[in-house]
């Protein structure tokens, strides 16, 4: 579900630099085998509800990853970059029908591309609140 809302913030972007980067080369968990770079890859990595003494959480604290793949590093690093100024402390709102109270940037760092040594990739880590 907050994938949703991951996806609705970067793809609606509109003539911003996320989307003048990639389009919509935006893919939840993995690319399709011949996807054409650079792209965004999106995952859910945690899931931590917050506890109630009287009921299930009305308030997930959710980790994303978003990875910016590029054959050329420059570029990787400008769509990471555009990446976080688009949706670090993104505030409160409805973004592809999900509830959220706020998104906030945790980390990022380079990884590497077994596949292909030639391709780049900047991984960041975000928190999303999600209101359930």
């Amino acid at each position: 579900m907050t994938g949703d809302a991951i996806y609705n913030i970067l793809y609606n972007s509109g003539s911003g630099v996320v989307f003048d980067l990639v389009g919509n080369r935006i893919w939840p968990d993995q690319a399709p085998q011949n996807a054409t770079y650079p792209f965004i890859v999106y995952r859910i990595a945690d899931t931590e509800p917050s506890d109630t003494k009287d009921g299930v959480s009305q308030l997930d604290v959710v980790t994303v990853t978003i990875e910016s793949y590029a054959t050329a590093r420059t570029v990787a690093r400008s769509t990471a970059e555009a990446v976080r100024t688009l949706l670090d402390r993104k505030p409160a709102g409805t973004y592809g029908g999900i509830d959220l109270d706020g998104v906030r940037f945790t980390g990022q760092q380079t990884a590497n591309f077994q596949s292909d040594p030639h391709i780049f990739v900047f991984e960041q880590m975000f928190q999303l609140r999600y209101k359930r």
